[in-house]
This record gives C-alpha cells, structure tokens and sequence, in this order.
C-alpha cells in the first residue's frame, strides 16, 4: 500500500467511520472523535482517537472514564505526564481498527499505570 493510495487510505477511514457507529451504541463515556489512518510499510489500519471531557473537570471522573473504556478495549491505561498533569490513554484495536480514548488530567492519577512512552523514563 502506498503513502499516497488515496482509495486506501479512504478504505482505512472508512473502516474506522463504521467501528465508530458501533461504539456509538455501547453504554460508555461520550468522547469527541478523530478519524485517521495508520501507513506503514506493511499496511495499514483506521484510526479513532476519542479524547474524554468533564464539565467540572475532574481529574478523578475523567480517570474513572478512560478507566471505563479500557476495560472494554481490555486493555490497560497508559500515562504521559504533563507539567502537574498528564494524559492517561486506552489504546486497543477492535475488528482492525486502532482505538485511542484519552483524557487531560490536572493532577496525576490516583492509580499507578505504566507510561504511554517506556523509553522516556
């Protein structure tokens, strides 16, 4: 597949487009959506990138959100400190589909999660 496959690269947002109307029916924390695609040599795949908010901005309502999504993704939350804060991350793939589901938190988390980016401890 080519970097610049345009029919491909339509193709992998597509998929990602219809995982997105399946996860819109499930009983879990809104987020806004992104739709991408992943190249690499080998391929490709649709990308969702959902990032979580809170009217109150609660650090520890958010955490329960992506926590939330990464039991259905099955997967563990990931952080990446930020200043005072940082963004914890559920990252899957569900029927081919790369899911990212993220929330900024002010503060850190109240759980331990491994780093979203083990090679910058």
């Amino acid at each position: 597949m080519s970097f610049t496959d345009d029919a491909a690269i339509r193709r992998l947002q597509s998929n990602a487009v219809s995982l997105l109307f399946k996860l819109l029916t499930e009983d879990l924390p809104v987020a806004t959506w992104g739709v991408s695609d992943v190249l690499d040599l080998e391929g490709g795949t649709g990308e969702l990138d959902g990032q979580l908010s809170h009217d109150s901005g609660d650090s520890e309502a958010l955490e329960g959100m992506v926590n939330q999504w990464a039991g259905y993704l099955r997967v563990t939350p990931l952080w990446d400190p930020d200043g005072d804060g940082g963004r914890l991350h559920a990252v899957g793939e569900v029927g081919g589909v790369k899911v990212e589901v993220w929330a900024y938190l002010g503060q850190p988390p109240m759980r331990h999660y491994p780093p979203l980016y083990p090679d910058d401890l």
